[in-house]
């Protein structure tokens, strides 16, 4: 009977390991698309904004990358109400396939040398349908992995969909790396990062194919042998859900500025203050590696301390050490550098190992998909998204270096007082 049940137990383990991988494949497109944009930054902006200065140029690039977090909402109410209504694996496959066209034709763009103003409405056009497609991707593949994880290891198996983010992240790192150094940099501007985006667009056709395997949630399925799936309007949503709706973005807004900031302002300002491209990217690389690592590890500690702990200790380290890190990175010490960097992916790994399981188990089952979207992707194109514009802003602009350090202080104090008052300790069921 044992060896029965231990192979029952092994075959359902097998069975969570396979569709956690499958579902959280679409995360690996998602960043390693906002991770080619992120690299490009400073190309993008000689390419697609070249009549400007070079800090100009590059806040307006920001600001398109921004604007792909805008509609990010919008897409959340549509993937949402599809991921109620029709379940969460056809939603899953939609959003994948919708985030997949965009990414091939940006590969095919003309540049502003080509086309003059056209080039970067037409990028900034590609940026709103990426963006729309994102509104349910991310939340999407979270909720997929808390519905099918067991309830005592659910922060860690959650973690994946932020460490399979990361090697999309890691992925486009490594590809731009390669094409730096295999091409000159005229090769490399004229056509090197549109292979690159070709390169995405097959690895999402891939990815397309292989959720075809997913099976539902038992959540959703419950739902639909009770005859209890939402058949209502996004209005009653947020009547139902508006108070869990304002504690995820209370949640969400450090983390999302604290991982943008990490890994799209800080190595373009390094690049800006004359580090090397290469060294830039290889440093990029080496700390998206360790985040494969500190991501699930982050996600055992929110597992062990709890919910409601593990976000206390990240705020208030955030707001904290926030000041001395930017210090080091401002240093010109490659040593300092590292160190802040260190600092700044540590708490984003702890963060991504404990916010998406825990805006999760915030909603009811029948309103999860489009209550947890829209809240989280609205506070993503709030904060997430012009995070590095606004990073940029103060420091180019305003000439306030440690600028950015306050504005994540701030933040922190915010998110520290959400958890204190208003999370609670407990850990619902998801069922």
């Amino acid at each position: 009977m044992d060896n029965e049940s231990d192979f029952l137990y092994f075959k359902r383990m097998r069975h969570i390991i396979k569709s956690i991988t499958i579902a959280s494949l679409g995360n690996l497109l998602e960043w390693y698309d906002f991770g080619l944009f992120a690299s490009f930054s400073l190309l993008f902006s000689q390419l697609f904004f070249p009549q400007q200065s070079g800090h100009l140029a590059l806040i307006e690039i920001f600001a398109v990358y921004a604007v792909g977090f805008f509609c990010r909402p919008l897409g959340a109410i549509l993937f949402g109400m599809m991921g109620d209504r029709y379940g969460r694996v056809k939603t899953l496959r939609a959003s994948i396939f919708a985030m997949t066209l965009p990414t091939i034709l940006i590969a095919f763009l003309p540049t502003y040398a080509m086309l003059g103003i056209g080039a970067p409405l037409m990028l900034m056009g590609l940026r709103l349908f990426q963006g729309m497609s994102l509104g349910g991707e991310f939340t999407g593949v979270i909720i997929y992995l808390a519905e099918s994880a067991p309830r005592q290891h659910r922060a860690f198996l959650t973690s994946f969909a932020g460490t399979i983010a990361n090697v999309g992240f890691l992925f486009s790192g490594c590809v731009a790396a390669i094409l730096v150094h295999l091409m000159t940099p005229e090769h490399f501007a004229q056509y090197g990062w549109r292979l690159a985006f070709l390169l995405g667009g097959a690895l999402g056709l891939m990815i397309f194919y292989l959720q075809r395997f997913l099976k539902e949630t038992h959540a959703f399925s419950a739902l639909q042998g009770k005859h209890e799936v939402a058949q209502v309007s996004f209005w009653v949503v947020i009547k139902a859900t508006w108070p869990k709706m304002l504690l995820t973005i209370g949640l969400v807004m450090l983390g999302s500025v604290l991982y943008y900031m990490s890994f799209v302002y800080f190595f373009s300002l390094l690049q800006s203050l004359g580090m090397s491209k290469s060294v830039a990217y290889i440093l990029q690389a080496v700390f998206l590696g360790l985040m494969l690592i500190f991501v699930p590890l982050g996600g055992v500690l929110c597992d062990h301390w709890g919910r409601r702990k593990t976000f206390l200790i990240l705020a208030g380290a955030v707001f904290t050490f926030s000041l001395p890190a930017l210090y080091l990175l401002l240093s010109g010490h490659f040593i300092y550098i590292v160190l802040g960097l260190l600092f700044f992916v540590l708490l984003s790994s702890l963060e991504q190992g404990t916010t998406s399981i825990t805006v999760v188990e915030q909603f009811p089952a029948a309103f999860r998909y489009s209550g947890l979207s829209f809240s989280y992707n609205l506070a993503q194109a709030i904060f997430g998204g012009t995070a590095p514009m606004l990073a940029g802003y103060l420091s180019f602009i305003k000439q306030s270096a440690l600028g950015p350090a306050f504005y994540l202080m701030g933040l922190a104090a915010v998110t520290f007082l959400t958890a204190l008052f208003f999370l609670k300790k407990n850990r619902p069921t998801l069922a």
